[in-house]
């Protein structure tokens, strides 16, 4: 499990770290030249297209997953903390003590 977990995140780091390193190179030194477009639409722009296309959805699924993520980690901050308040509130009304992580553990 850890190592999948492991892999999903290198992915989520490495798919947006690949396309940002391909368009940045692309700007600077673009992929083809003037004459090899004029020769041929079919083999420059249209081959460049799709890979735009398919680099555009990639980057908005890594994007949702990261969002997802963020969200998690909001939700799962916000419940403990819930929790930690509730039992500080109990705490102070009934003198029980809950043990570690708020009686969690």
């Amino acid at each position: 499990m850890r190592v999948l977990r492991t892999g999903a995140a290198l992915i989520l780091v490495a798919v947006p770290f690949a396309v940002l390193l391909v368009a940045a190179t692309e700007w600077f030194n673009p992929p083809f030249t003037d004459d090899q477009i004029r020769a041929s639409i079919v083999d420059t722009w249209e081959p460049r297209a799709m890979v735009t296309f398919a680099e555009l959805v990639a980057l908005v699924l890594v994007g949702l997953a990261l969002v997802a993520a963020l969200l998690c980690m909001l939700a799962a901050t916000l419940t403990y903390l819930n929790h930690a308040r509730l039992t500080a509130r109990a705490t102070a009304l009934t003198g029980q003590t809950f043990g570690p992580l708020d009686g969690l553990l």
